[in-house]
Formats: structure tokens, sequence, C-alpha cells
């Protein structure tokens, strides 16, 4: 009886393991019905990548006349960038976003924030389409 009550356990949890955790979702390839956002962040005045900083997504609410966003809604959604500057955000709902950047608290240098923006300095808009991955290239940020 103890052996068949055990199976019984054992069993469920191998089946909650095969519905409810999915394996290998973090490669190159987005989740079904969901997007995929990638690049580099760049330091404008030291033309170098830029480690350790926090990259957000946000979502554009409304325009001025000069195409800048008045308004941002915050997903709360954060990345962190590599050594060489890069970052990904794996599962992302299609739409269209705006990123944000802080740089790393570091007591030599100042830390800084604000959106990150083409080499032009234009806000970087990013569209994202299910099933696909954009990638921004070289996201450039400045203190």
């Amino acid at each position: 009886m103890l052996t068949t009550i055990w199976r019984s356990v054992i069993g469920g949890f191998i089946a909650f393991l095969v519905v409810v955790v999915p394996v290998g979702q973090s490669g190159a390839k987005p989740v079904a019905g969901w997007g995929k956002i990638q690049g580099v962040i760049m330091d404008h005045n030291t033309k170098k990548p830029v480690s350790g900083g926090a990259v957000r997504l946000l979502v554009p609410k409304g325009e001025d006349a000069k195409g800048g966003w008045t308004k941002v809604d915050d997903k709360g959604i954060e990345v962190t960038t590599s050594e060489a500057g890069g970052f990904a955000f794996e599962k992302v709902a299609p739409g269209k976003y705006i990123l944000h950047f802080a740089y790393p608290a570091n007591p030599m240098s100042p830390g800084g924030a604000g959106v990150v923006r083409n080499e032009d300095a234009t806000v970087l808009t990013v569209v994202v389409t299910r099933g696909k991955t954009t990638d921004i290239g070289k996201g450039w940020v400045q203190r």
C-alpha cells in the first residue's frame, strides 16, 4: 500500500514537471507567442560597451510635438548587461517599447540613467513582433 502511494506521488510530481516547468526557453529563438529583444549598450562618450548596467522595458503612452515620449509605463522587467554590454529580454509581449538604462553603481565614476538612444541621439523605439527576435544592434547611453 505504501509503495502504491509513493508511486502516485512520484508520478504526479513528474507530470507536474513536464507540464508546468518548461525546459530550454532561454535559447536564441523566442518563445511562441512572444518576441525577444537583444542588443549591446554602448557609452556615447567612451564608445565602449557598458557592463553591469540595468536595462528596463518601458511602454510609451504618448508623444509630444517633437516626437519625444511624454508618458511611459514601466513594465518592471529588467536585465543586466554582460561584460561585453550585451543584453536580452527573452519573453516580451508584441508591441512598441523604449529602453531605459541605469549605469552600475561605482565609487570611481558617477552613475546616471536615461533612455537608450540611436547613435544620432534620437530615442530608440523597439517594435516587438510575435515569434521574432528584434536586434537593436547598438543602443547608446550617456552619463
